[in-house]
């Protein structure tokens, strides 16, 4: 199962890190608290969570660098599994802000 897991370690900047967390902080009151699909728990997620796709100017250079990561390393990884025919569809990208180890 390992062999299908994919990790690439610093893909975004730490500058755009400290810029994601600043833009919501300014936007937490549009933030929302996590759930899952079987509903709010939060012994099971404990986070607040904010759709950037909802949102505005304020969000797009994030958006623009995200989707290019996540195509970029998507790409990679199914041609590595000889995956490279799957169509992928990217309709939502959440932020989330939890405590690390709770919830």
């Amino acid at each position: 199962m390992s062999n299908y897991i994919y990790i690439f370690k610093n893909s975004i900047s730490t500058e755009l890190c400290k810029d994601i967390i600043k833009q919501f902080d300014i936007d937490k009151d549009i933030s929302r608290p996590g759930v899952t699909s079987q509903g709010f728990n939060t012994a099971i997620k404990d986070s607040l969570d904010l759709n950037i796709m909802e949102h505005g100017r304020e969000w797009t250079k994030v958006k623009e660098v995200l989707y290019r990561e996540l195509k970029k390393h998507y790409q990679f990884y199914s041609h590595q599994h000889n995956k490279d025919r799957c169509r992928y569809e990217i309709d939502t990208m959440q932020i989330q802000r939890y405590t690390k180890n709770v919830g």
